[in-house]
């Protein structure tokens, strides 16, 4: 299930803050993997 997220959340990120450095990107991505696990 947690894979599944990655799969379609990750691409969606990364058209999202394309402008965007990549610290902000890995920043936001763990944020939303620690609320995937809190789930």
């Amino acid at each position: 299930m947690i894979v599944f997220l990655i799969n379609i959340t990750q691409p969606l990120y990364a058209n999202y803050t394309r402008h965007q450095s990549r610290y902000r990107f890995q920043s936001a991505w763990a944020i939303s993997m620690q609320g995937a696990v809190m789930k």
